[in-house]
């Protein structure tokens, strides 16, 4: 009864200090973008779209060219000329290089549109089909087209230096299928209508570096069994002898210690 007493009474006096209110989720209608007091902006991260928004701190803007563009005939570059893609109007590489701002770069590459009329009679190509878009786009995996198109990038990268430019913030490469994004629709599509088939490269030397780890791996096991037996064996010796050392340290404590009673047993008579 006592201890049921101390239990209603314990129950009783902690009610007045437990906290009934308990504050819900603060809903707000729309997109909420808030972030917390402490939360800071990282180094070279942000907002970025084809145009510049400075409300919501989209501070990096396009600089958008097709390839046909600036490379209108093979070897040739010039930076005078527009273009226009997907309804969207490009003004001059000149003209867009003058800003004074921060960008990202899109050069679109593998559209059928974009690209320079030579290059498909040049490399023998065609379109591959189309993406979600309706647009027609080339094998952007062919070697002779990637390989013009890598003789672009080196021209405006290498030689006008553009990947030294402190406003430069990315770029995306290689300009591929829809939006330049290199979606994989096209590249499934392309296999599956017509069969084509590619391999996975580098699988030998991954095969010989496996090799190679599992020949260390048991060198390395060998070894360590090698030292264990080693180390082992040298354990053993030292107890050995350390056991000996103690048996005949033992002994001669115990004759001294018998000697000693000796000893005493005299001078006690």
């Amino acid at each position: 009864m006592k201890y049921l007493i101390v239990i209603i009474f314990l129950i009783t006096v902690s009610i007045p200090f437990i906290n009934t209110t308990v504050s819900g989720p603060d809903v707000k209608s729309g997109d909420d973008w808030t972030v917390p007091s402490w939360a800071t902006i990282t180094t070279n991260s942000g907002f970025f779209s084809e145009e510049t928004t400075a409300s919501v701190n989209i501070n990096v803007g396009v600089f958008d060219v097709a390839w046909k563009q600036i490379n209108p005939s093979k070897d040739v570059y010039t930076y005078t000329t527009t273009a226009s893609v997907k309804d969207m109007p490009f003004s001059s590489f000149n003209s867009q290089n003058a800003t004074t701002k921060p960008f990202w770069m899109r050069i679109w590459n593998s559209g059928v549109t974009w690209a320079p009329n030579w290059i498909q009679s040049y490399c023998n190509v065609g379109s591959i089909g189309k993406d979600y878009d309706g647009d027609d786009h080339l094998p952007i995996w062919n070697s002779c087209v990637w390989g013009e198109i890598k003789k672009m990038y080196t021209h405006i990268f290498l030689d006008l230096n553009m990947r030294a430019d402190p406003r430069l913030k990315f770029i995306y490469v290689p300009g591929a299928f829809n939006w330049c994004e290199f979606d994989f629709t096209e590249i499934g599509n392309y296999s599956t209508s017509t069969g084509y088939s590619y391999t996975v490269c580098n699988n030998n030397n991954n095969n010989k570096n496996n090799n190679n780890n599992n020949n260390n791996n048991n060198n390395n096991n060998n070894n360590n069994n090698n030292n264990n037996n080693n180390n082992n064996n040298n354990n053993n010796n030292n107890n050995n002898n350390n056991n000996n050392n103690n048996n005949n340290n033992n002994n001669n404590n115990n004759n001294n210690n018998n000697n000693n009673n000796n000893n005493n047993n005299y001078n006690l008579y």
